[in-house]
């Protein structure tokens, strides 16, 4: 089902692009001329991926989110929200354009045209916002190929497809549309010149249907009432997928999150043109120890321009932005990366490795949750050392907060101990071995040596409550 809107003249436009009628005044047969063009494009373009797209109907537990303070898509649609989704495997795994929370949902429906299907819910990823169901049938499905894809530019037209319901009798809806301007962000937005105009009786028009250019590869996927790029989502979904799809349990451990261990500055514009640099690049500061960055062989002052084989994009500060939505670690994970290291160009691979964990203590005889001092903490904090360890925590009404100051403590979190009664501190099992002598010997008062920032401070705790 092709719908009307846009008029004769998007019509005429498209057969002008298309070389099917002259520039002379528009007769009765050239409109039917435009109006076949027109039909046969959207076919053309739309036959490998129209039986993917679905409609999803997600019907929520009404208490259960309304005790949780949400509102849902389904009790905005009054329990029987609709949107589209794309069947991305032909065993039954369905893409749909939405976080579901499976704990205040009470059924999910998947409609292939008019057959419908109890689906169950799999596996979300809030950065995609996005989530994978699975139905279960020996019906042959159309899986829709989301790796071919190709990026409208301005002036471009495109080829919105949407899944009907019963209103619609369950017919594909398709219309035409123009790319009239892009929005440069982490995941590219395509402003469509009729996206608003195109009203649906609800208000807004269902998320996930997907655009088509006129070589039928896909260009976008509207989520939150938007289109971006499939360019930017198509890496995401397919990890999704992958995921969705494995049998292999998770264990607690390699859900923890991985990292990759750098810090960043973005480059000055004027500067990157003066020396012929890419301005959407960002400069190393930093390079954490022990980090898979480190491993790969980044450097401090290598100039970062692409990741895992595409360019960075944005620029500014955004670009940091950009790249921190790019890395998704996790655990085991290759990446690569391109630097400028003195104007030469290296390519560099690594794996994403565990985050290490915080080593921390407690000495409640002190009032005091240490933690070792890493490379993050003297980055981020602005340490002038990377010795000692680092105050977490510091008890109320502790030896560590009392003082004879008004309302002024002792020691404070970020305070860094690199000494107690005169016997140096600089790993958590020195400063448990200094504690642990101080238990024996129990003197009244312990002398602390410590650093605030960049000033050396002392402080005398006074242990003798303990007593």
């Amino acid at each position: 089902m092709i719908s009307r809107y846009g008029g004769w003249a998007m019509l005429a436009g498209i057969a002008l692009c298309l070389g099917c009628v002259d520039t002379g005044v528009l007769r009765a047969t050239h409109g039917r001329t435009v109006l076949k063009a027109f039909e046969s494009a959207v076919t053309d373009a739309t036959t490998e991926v129209e039986q993917g797209v679905v409609s999803i109907k997600i019907k929520t537990d009404q208490a259960k989110s309304q005790q949780m303070g949400l509102f849902m898509l389904g009790e905005a649609m009054g329990g029987g929200g609709s949107l589209n989704g794309l069947i991305l495997t032909k065993a039954g795994h369905v893409l749909v354009p939405k976080v579901i929370k499976p704990e205040q949902t009470k059924r999910l429906e998947v409609w292939v045209g008019e057959k419908e299907y109890v689906a169950k819910f799999i596996k979300a990823d809030d950065q995609l916002g996005m989530s994978i169901l699975k139905i279960d049938t020996e019906d042959t499905l159309s899986p829709v190929d989301i790796t071919k894809y190709e990026d409208l530019k301005i002036g471009q037209w495109g080829i919105i497809i949407e899944a009907g319901d019963e209103m619609t009798d369950y017919k594909k809806l398709k219309r035409l549309t123009f790319c009239s301007s892009t929005v440069d962000d982490f995941y590219r937005q395509f402003i469509m010149d009729n996206e608003a105009a195109m009203s649906m009786p609800n208000g807004a028009r269902p998320d996930g249907a997907l655009l088509i250019n006129s070589q039928g590869k896909i260009a976008a996927i509207r989520l939150g009432g938007k289109m971006f790029s499939m360019a930017d989502l198509s890496e995401g979904i397919l990890e999704l997928v992958a995921e969705a799809t494995t049998e292999k349990k998770q264990t607690d451990d390699s859900k923890k999150k991985a990292w990759f261990g750098v810090a960043t500055d973005s480059v000055n514009k004027d500067y990157a043109l003066s020396k012929n640099l890419p301005s959407s690049s960002l400069w190393v500061a930093y390079v954490f120890a022990g980090s898979p960055a480190e491993a790969a062989g980044v450097k401090q002052g290598d100039l970062i321009t692409e990741f895992n084989g595409k360019p960075l994009r944005l620029k500014g500060a955004r670009v940091a932005y950009y790249l921190g939505k790019a890395i998704r670690p996790k655990e085991g994970k290759p990446f690569s990366i391109t630097v400028l290291r003195n104007n030469v160009r290296k390519e560099l691979t690594g794996t994403y490795t565990k985050h290490p964990e915080e080593e921390t203590l407690r000495a409640q005889d002190l009032g005091l949750t240490v933690k070792k001092t890493t490379d993050e903490d003297v980055f981020s904090r602005g340490l002038s050392l990377n010795t000692g360890v680092l105050i977490k925590d510091v008890e109320k009404g502790s030896p560590a907060a009392t003082s004879g100051s008004f309302r002024q403590s002792l020691l404070y979190p970020n305070d860094v101990i690199v000494e107690m009664a005169g016997k140096p501190t600089p790993t958590i099992a020195e400063f448990s071995a200094v504690l642990e002598s101080l238990r024996s010997e129990k003197p009244a008062i312990v002398l602390v040596k410590f650093y605030r920032g960049i000033a050396t401070g002392y402080a005398a705790l006074n242990l003798s409550k303990n007593k």
